[in-house]
């Protein structure tokens, strides 16, 4: 399902919206498996995206995810990884929280000094120093607009989709 959610969208609108379209269409659809494509390219820092996650929302939607798989799939989820330019300062720590959620394991609060002395030598530059950002401050006024256009987009979304499955 794809939403169509504004420049600047912060991890508590992408989560409202998730919850108000996500879920519901999933538990309607009744997959036998769950498979989703889980990319990190809505991180604040990505240059594509222009969206404001963190890896907070990250790990949030990791266990709605396998809550969902295990609601709706019997427990089956299919993961694979995605989209994402940040390839030393994002990438190994979302998906390390995916994994980890997967795995039924947890992920320690600072990075491995191991791994990020290597991604120094492989040409890192500034790297975070824990796998949960400390989050993102937004231009002035951008919150309130992003919570009114991120809301109408999911019930845009509700509007024109939900009928399809008997659901309102």
């Amino acid at each position: 399902m794809n939403v169509s959610l504004p420049p600047y969208t912060y991890d508590d609108a992408y989560r409202a919206a998730f919850e108000r379209v996500v879920p519901p269409l999933v538990e309607a659809f009744k997959p036998d498996v769950l498979v989703t494509q889980l990319g990190c390219d809505t991180h604040a820092t990505d240059p594509l995206a222009h969206f404001a996650l963190t890896t907070k929302t990250y790990r949030y939607l990791a266990r709605a995810l396998h809550d969902l798989a295990h609601s709706t799939a019997g427990g089956k989820w299919v993961a694979t990884g995605g989209g994402g330019y940040q390839i030393y300062a994002v990438v190994p720590r979302a998906w390390t929280i995916y994994f980890a959620e997967l795995a039924g394991g947890s992920t320690p609060t600072v990075l491995p000094a191991e791994w990020v002395e290597r991604a120094h030598a492989e040409g890192a530059q500034e790297l975070p120093d824990s796998f949960d950002d400390h989050g993102v401050i937004l231009p002035p006024g951008r919150r309130e607009e992003v919570d009114e256009r991120a809301a109408a987009a999911a019930q845009e979304t509700v509007a024109r989709v939900f009928p399809y499955f008997g659901l309102r």
